[in-house]
């Protein structure tokens, strides 16, 4: 069993969600803080209280009053296997009302059939409830009447479909007898009500009682003893199931329990109870060990340590395993911010865990890339607040997995691009690297939001593979489009390399979004700096005698910017006796490649990732204004950019 599809209205910072369609496996939902992630879990746990949407179009004056009542409609599958067991654990004597859709009684065989053709048919049964409020999700003798008027009953069958609703004046009862036959008779005010229930009220309690929702919270660790195996939605009476898990009859599923607990922390071996004492409490309580992976063989309790004493994600860990472990039946499991109380490589292993249990249907809050990756989601949900009011947009599975390939084209990972209000792509990996450096330290505020990434393959867009362009711009225009994860591209930088102007204006006509060249021809001629220079070859070069001095490098610069052999093309001599000219055309990674060899004696190689950022870092502490050019440069592109996409 699993949620379909679901609707929230009137809810917090929801005034219409919009149809959203969920699958079974895990459904991601994404969005920032205080886009409306946690409310819409508490809805989706079907156990919401009335908290109206306030905005200017619900309370149009100060004094106006909202809507009085916060409502969802929500769609349930049921296969015909969980049909069966429902019925099946019914106790003997007890009643199930069934609806019609007529206005009149449904004769008695006439409702056995159709209750029979239920049972057998093949295919899924859908409940759709369609004006559910808090007084039906919060009441323990909920009738059909607070369901309706908008339940309905669905399922599918060749060559047609069959909807059965409710109507007051119509119902049949079903009777479960001692030895587990059905039988049917019309409704009679001699049935106690506390024995009878309809049967879509019965379907709906049945799946609302399986959702787990665990929320972010410390666990104490303690409880009463009981013989309650299920675990309530707070996780409160943890110690309780797991203190019953450990009876010999559930010793494997035990044994599983902590396997899994030794999966995600590899520092524990085991997870017991104990019974503290009476002479303390009036009535005996069970506390929760945590017993370290060295301890277990000794089987000294003295080194084990109450749950109480551990981190928030311990408890939190414990809760879901369990819940995941103890139910063989399907159930909907909603995990709200994982990474909030787990750390990256723990989560990973969380949600490996939980693909290894498909059968329920998990819903997951998180704005972590990383956890989005790990899940593989069937669905993913985007929220964010706009207008005063909470907005939702849906990708399923097929959308996210082209998703990921646009990307992998690209040579990029979701988590490279989540969670930016914006993408500037650069050049290639030194960019990236160093761009941010420098606008951090000379422009602060300009890259709010912003994250700078990378083009993989920058020679399928200039020069000779410039047929390719296309292609790859077609790429980026469809990730910028409709429902997904990817965050709008303000433009692209790339270096000038030996590209005339004629071939950039060519490239700018096939522009997806705005594309702009620094002034030089790569990001390195603005690393020509003699002292800089020095300073990171004395750092890397341990094996040096002497110092390297700025005079030495500044009279090897000297020397060979002038040789034609660091040029796209040969230069004239009046173009090699201006310095402005030779600093904007030279190659300078060819440059520092050779300045490095020569004056390391060939020990030490330049590497562009690794010695472009430390010398970018040694200027932006000793001579910030040498890069205010480049600066200036990347301001005015992203301003540009971000006003062609707002």
């Amino acid at each position: 069993m699993h949620i379909s599809r679901f609707q929230l209205f009137n809810y917090k910072s929801f005034r219409d969600s919009g149809a959203l369609e969920f699958k079974p496996g895990i459904n991601i939902i994404v969005g920032a803080n205080n886009a409306g992630k946690t409310a819409l879990l508490e809805a989706l746990s079907l156990n919401f209280e009335t908290s109206p949407h306030r905005s200017i179009e619900t309370v149009p004056q100060p004094n106006s009053t909202p809507k009085p009542k916060s409502v969802a409609k929500v769609t349930l599958i049921f296969t015909k296997a969980e049909i069966h067991r429902l019925f099946d654990d019914l106790p003997a004597n007890h009643y199930v009302g069934l609806s019609s859709d007529r206005n009149s009684y449904l004769p008695t065989d006439e409702a056995l059939a159709l209750f029979q053709n239920w049972m057998d048919n093949p295919n899924d049964v859908e409940l759709t409830v369609a004006n559910l409020t808090a007084s039906s999700v919060n009441r323990d003798d909920i009738s059909i009447k607070d369901l309706d008027p908008a339940v309905e009953l669905t399922y599918y069958d060749e060559p047609g479909k069959f909807i059965v609703g409710y109507r007051p004046q119509a119902r049949n009862i079903i009777q479960r007898d001692p030895i587990g036959r059905f039988s049917f008779s019309e409704k009679t005010p001699e049935i106690d009500r506390h024995m009878s229930q309809d049967f879509f009220v019965t379907l709906f309690y049945h799946f609302k009682n399986r959702i787990y929702r665990l929320q972010a919270q410390r666990f104490v660790g303690e409880c009463s003893v009981g013989n309650n195996e299920v675990l309530n939605p707070r996780g409160s009476n943890l110690a309780e199931v797991i203190h019953l898990l450990e009876s010999p009859s559930k010793r494997k599923l035990y044994d599983r329990f902590n396997h899994y607990v030794s999966t995600m922390f590899p520092q524990f071996g085991l997870v017991s109870t104990r019974i503290l004492s009476q002479q303390i409490r009036q009535a005996p309580n069970l506390e929760i060990l945590v017993w370290p992976t060295k301890s277990v063989e000794s089987g000294r309790e003295d080194l084990a340590f109450s749950l109480s004493d551990c981190g928030t994600g311990t408890g939190q860990v414990l809760a879901i395993l369990y819940a995941i472990l103890a139910s063989p039946q399907p159930r909907p499991i909603i995990i709200d911010e994982p990474q909030s109380y787990l750390h990256p490589g723990a989560v990973k292993k969380l949600i490996e865990i939980l693909k290894e249990f498909p059968q329920h249907q998990y819903f997951i809050a998180t704005h972590s890339a990383e956890i989005i990756s790990a899940a593989n989601p069937s669905t993913i949900v985007k929220l964010w607040f706009e207008d005063g009011e909470t907005k939702a947009s849906m990708m399923n599975s097929q959308d996210i997995k082209e998703q990921r390939s646009l990307l992998a084209e690209l040579g990029v990972s979701l988590s490279d691009v989540f969670g930016a209000d914006s993408i500037l792509w650069v050049e290639g990996p030194t960019e990236e690297l160093c761009f941010p450096l420098v606008l951090d330290k000379l422009e602060p505020k300009l890259l709010k939001g912003t994250k700078i990434i990378s083009i993989k393959n920058t020679g399928d867009l200039l020069g000779k593979k410039a047929r390719f362009a296309d292609v790859m711009f077609d790429l980026y225009k469809r990730l910028s489009g409709g429902n997904n994860l990817y965050p709008p591209a303000v433009g692209f930088v790339f270096d000038r390399e030996n590209l005339s102007e004629r071939d950039i204006e060519d490239l700018k006509r096939r522009k997806p979004h705005p594309i702009e060249f620094i002034e030089r021809r790569m990001y390195e001629n603005y690393l020509l700096h003699p002292e800089a220079i020095a300073t990171v070859l004395n750092r890397e070069d341990a094996k040096r005698e002497q110092p390297l001095d700025r005079v030495t490098v500044l009279k090897w610069l000297e020397t060979n910017k002038s040789k034609k052999d660091f040029f796209s093309k040969t230069p004239t001599q009046e173009e090699l006796s201006n310095p402005q000219w030779v600093d904007e055309k030279i190659d300078a990674a060819k440059l520092l490649d050779v300045l490095f060899t020569e004056l390391s004696s060939a020990r030490i190689e330049y590497r562009k990732t690794i010695h472009s950022i430390m010398l970018t870092e040694w200027l932006l502490e000793n001579n910030p204004e040498h890069l205010v050019e480049l600066a200036q440069s990347l301001k005015n592109i992203l301003n540009k950019g971000k006003a062609a996409v707002s």
